[in-house]
């Protein structure tokens, strides 16, 4: 009994899906991304804020659509995306030198959108994995920052505008 209605559901979805509108295509665009960062003191006293400014990273990736019913729509990507920030930071013998936080990650959103029109509204979950992340000293060495953790979650909100 219970194959029987797997077995249905799945040949639902599936002529479902098949007979709906799908869309695939690639996607690239700019993020401009700040982290909130603070030092804690050896002693276990209050951490101290650390000024940063944003960064301007990038994302490229791919996408598929497909139509669920009359104005739902399912969206899976897989994306590249580089976010971070810049900051001042403190060198050998009491410099002081711009620095850029760089961090790499293959993103996985997966979103449920409405259309309205030519617009979508839309919001899901979303799951990253990191790559890397390194501190460049402008005009200077790169080292690796081995405090990020490698998996991330997060949630996803989107409006698009077809022409």
């Amino acid at each position: 009994m219970n194959k029987i209605l797997v077995l249905a559901i799945g040949m639902f979805v599936f002529c479902s899906v098949s007979k709906s509108q799908s869309t695939f295509g690639f996607k690239a665009g700019v993020n401009l991304a700040n982290q909130k960062q603070a030092i804690p003191w050896w002693d276990g006293g209050t951490p101290m804020p650390v000024e940063t400014k944003p960064f301007l990273g990038y994302q490229v990736g791919t996408f598929y659509k497909t139509q669920i019913l009359n104005r739902l729509w399912f969206s899976g990507e897989v994306n590249f995306s580089v976010i971070g920030s810049s900051k001042k930071m403190a060198g050998e013998g009491n410099t002081i030198y711009d620095g850029h936080e760089k961090l790499g990650y293959l993103e996985l959103p997966l979103t449920i959108q409405y259309k309205i029109g030519k617009f979508y509204l839309g919001a899901g979950p979303s799951v990253s994995l990191k790559l890397f992340a390194r501190n460049t000293k402008v005009g200077g060495n790169t080292y690796e920052l081995p405090f990020y953790k490698a998996l991330d979650a997060g949630a996803n909100v989107l409006t698009e505008y077809t022409v």
